[in-house]
């Protein structure tokens, strides 16, 4: 006896990744939140500007979005709510870079190249999983193949 049935995973990949975004944004909140670091406010990394208790909830914040609406019709929301923390990571890090490049205060940091590199490549990540079709794979069992 023949038959074909769907892979366990097929169309949930998708799910499982922004369930796995969610919660690196939420970990990354929490240690956020946590950390009791003060950025010099003479350095030009923008997002270090903000508290880390308040950067920390916008993090979990996002990251809670994201697991609540992922199973929802809202999907694609979550999808949207999963680029915006890495992309103002990228955003402030360009900022930094851009103000190695101008003379006077504040000072960029040329470590600023490498954190736009991770973080952009982890969006870029975010947005190609994004766009992915979910398919059903078949996979076949039982008799003659």
């Amino acid at each position: 006896m023949t038959g074909v049935r769907p892979s366990r995973f097929a169309g949930r990949r998708k799910l499982a990744a922004l369930y796995i975004v969610g919660a690196h944004q939420i970990g990354w909140g929490i240690a956020t939140s946590l950390d009791h670091l003060v950025a010099d406010p003479a350095d030009a990394v923008l997002h270090e500007l903000i508290p880390p208790l308040w950067r920390g909830g916008a993090w979990l914040l996002a990251g809670l979005l994201i697991v609540a609406l992922a199973r929802t019709r809202y999907e694609r929301l979550a999808w949207i709510i999963a680029m915006l923390m890495p992309v103002q990571r990228v955003v402030s890090h360009i900022w930094s870079l851009a103000m190695v490049l101008v003379p006077g205060p504040p000072p960029g940091a040329l470590d600023a190249l490498g954190y736009i590199v991770a973080w952009s490549s982890l969006a870029a990540l975010i947005y190609v999983i994004a766009g992915w079709p979910e398919h059903v794979v078949e996979r076949r069992y039982g008799g003659d193949q």
